[in-house]
């Protein structure tokens, strides 16, 4: 019985122990997902503003005839209130720093996502294989506590000793059906 104790004291803890990495595996994956969205917003954003700035950036050698630029002020009005907001707010020197801010927040996440990947990699290859037998040791040791329990309350009965239910440690409650078979069972003795 001591044994038994001491066995059921290691595995509570070896499952907190183990509870407490699949929470840290689940969280990492949750963490690595967020990063990788991240990742490919600001990569989005990156081309879009590599797009921008190419497009708005005068090339060496172009030049815009007056007809060109007159024809294009004659837009509808969704389109001209569209461009004149966008060059307003937007020149070629803002689009590289945003560029730039784009770029060192996507590498940022990049270094976070490696280093999330390494922390979930540094977890044992067996570490679920583990959990698995705790769960079936778990059970068996359930199905075991059930049948001490028996065995004791056969024992009790035959020694005409009460049943003590307070000294034993809290078990999971039975179900109704399961409660009414036990009274059944006593009255028919």
């Amino acid at each position: 019985m001591k044994n038994h104790k001491s066995l059921m004291r290691r595995y509570e803890r070896e499952v907190r122990a183990n509870t407490k990495h699949i929470e840290t595996v689940a969280s990492l994956n949750l963490r690595i997902q967020e990063l990788e969205k991240l990742l490919s917003s600001a990569n989005e954003r990156v081309r879009l503003l590599e797009y921008q700035t190419q497009r708005y950036s005068p090339q060496p050698g172009w030049s815009t005839p007056r007809g060109h630029a007159q024809n294009r002020s004659r837009t509808t009005p969704g389109h001209r209130r569209r461009r004149s907001h966008s060059r307003q707010s937007y020149s070629p020197d803002n689009y590289s720093q945003e560029l730039e801010t784009v770029r060192k927040e996507r590498d940022r996440l990049k270094k976070d996502k490696q280093k999330l990947k390494k922390e979930l990699g540094a977890l044992d290859e067996n570490f679920f294989e583990e959990i698995e037998d705790l769960k079936f040791a778990l059970q068996q040791s359930a199905r075991l506590n059930q049948e001490y329990d028996k065995a004791l309350k056969q024992v009790c009965e035959n020694f005409g000793a009460p049943f003590p239910l307070d000294s034993l440690p809290s078990r999971p409650k039975k179900s109704s059906s399961a409660s009414k078979r036990m009274s059944s069972s006593r009255r028919t003795r």
